[in-house]
């Protein structure tokens, strides 16, 4: 009985009121008088309403959309409605990175074969001054040789 009260007939439409829940909601939205359709009708309504407005995403249809009409679940078919439009996937910018493909490392079949080197970088210079550690390591048998240097320069390294 509480809910019918917030419904009315209008020449021969059913509309609803939607009235804001609070105090601080009532600030910042009015009174709306959504006509309430018919399920025959939904997909024509979402499908006119998406293509005139130029193709609008979920979050900007939806205000729009829940401002003029009601029905049960209008956000769940507003969200799938934009989801499936074809238009909207073809256009659509990508706005994560794009992800780069992996090549694997060949996996030697020897010791010694295929070597990795990088620096290590000491919190404090050792009594030669030296700062870094260039290390060599070997892909297949995990053999370590240390080599401490003053600097990272090419010349070092080479």
């Amino acid at each position: 009985m509480l809910i019918a009260e917030n419904y009315y007939l209008q020449n021969d439409l059913l509309y609803k009121i939607s009235l804001p829940r609070g105090k601080k909601e009532s600030r910042l939205r009015p009174i709306f008088h959504q006509l309430c359709v018919p399920k025959k009708f939904r997909h024509n309504i979402l499908t006119q309403f998406h293509t005139i407005l130029g193709h609008y995403s979920f979050q900007r249809l939806t205000p729009t959309l829940y401002a003029r009409f009601y029905w049960h679940n209008l956000c769940t078919d507003i969200r799938e409605f934009a989801r499936s439009c074809t238009t909207c996937q073809l256009s659509k910018v990508p706005t994560r990175r794009p992800i780069s493909p992996l090549y694997p490392l060949p996996v030697p079949s020897r010791p010694f074969e295929q070597w990795g080197m990088d620096y290590k970088t000491l919190a404090r210079p050792t009594v030669e001054n030296n700062r870094h550690i260039l290390v060599f390591i070997c892909h297949f048998s995990g053999y370590v040789v240390l080599i401490p240097t003053q600097d990272q320069t090419a010349e070092t390294t080479a």
